[in-house]
């Protein structure tokens, strides 16, 4: 073999390096680009759990105390008043009812 022939081999060798040196170091860039995406992620699912666990939290949560809200309402001055509402509401549509057929 030549030393010209050999020479090209290593240039060719070293080419053929540099472009696979190339699709590595694209490839860690893919990779980086996606890490810091998936600790951003993370960060986010940790606030979200965060803020779950300050919800359900048995002592001072918003849940418990919307439980405890519930538990102290009177229910059947409630239904009460709803009835009463809707039966206002729904003579008041007939009124209107009528009234606007009795113009035509």
């Amino acid at each position: 073999m030549t030393e010209e022939n050999r020479l090209k081999s290593i240039e060719k060798k070293i080419d053929e390096q540099s472009r696979e040196i190339k699709v590595i170091s694209d490839t860690l860039s893919v990779i980086a680009v996606q890490e810091e995406r998936m600790k951003h992620i993370e960060s986010q699912m940790h606030g979200l759990w965060k803020k779950y666990d300050m919800m359900t939290d048995p002592n001072n949560g918003t849940l418990p105390a919307i439980s405890r809200h519930q538990a102290s309402c009177p229910r059947h001055q409630i239904k009460f008043l709803w009835w009463f509402v809707a039966t206002v509401d729904f003579g008041l549509l007939v009124m209107l009812l009528s009234l606007l057929f009795r113009t035509w």
